[in-house]
């Protein structure tokens, strides 16, 4: 076999890469990376506030400053810091009370997609574990 066919044989049978350059494609796990951040957005649009969301804002955010400091288990100081700028930006509104949190689910899309991208070569692997990664409604809540 020369090294013409072997080529030809070596892109066939890995269906993961692209012809053009060797290199992965990575086209269906950004649309679906997309496709997910869509869903973020519009459940942080569409959904109520729950009475968690609505007792953080209202004695955490809403609070003179230095009551946010002290520990209390539904204060997580670093989204009750970013959801107080968020509020300052855009208005009381619940979209702005979730953009910080939204904003988090977005990074843990794309660093999910990345890990994905780099411990996987088939395609359907990799899309796959992103789905469990990134899809459970569980995660999409939070």
């Amino acid at each position: 076999m020369n090294k013409l066919q072997f080529h030809a044989m070596d892109a066939y049978t890995r269906p993961s890469f692209s012809a053009a350059h060797g290199r992965p494609t990575i086209v269906p796990l950004a649309v679906l990376v997309t496709c997910t951040a869509a869903v973020l957005f519009y459940r942080a649009a569409t959904q109520d506030m729950t009475p968690d969301e609505s007792g953080s804002v209202v004695d955490f955010v809403l609070s003179p400053a230095p009551h946010y400091w002290q520990g209390y288990s539904n204060n997580h100081l670093l989204n009750s810091i970013l959801m107080r700028m968020s509020i300052a930006v855009f208005g009381l509104s619940p979209m702005a009370c979730r953009l910080p949190a939204v904003l988090g689910g977005l990074a843990y899309c794309v660093f999910s997609a990345i890990l994905c991208y780099r411990l996987f070569a088939e395609q359907w692997r990799r899309l796959t574990m992103y789905a469990l990664l990134a899809l459970n409604p569980f995660t999409l809540d939070y």
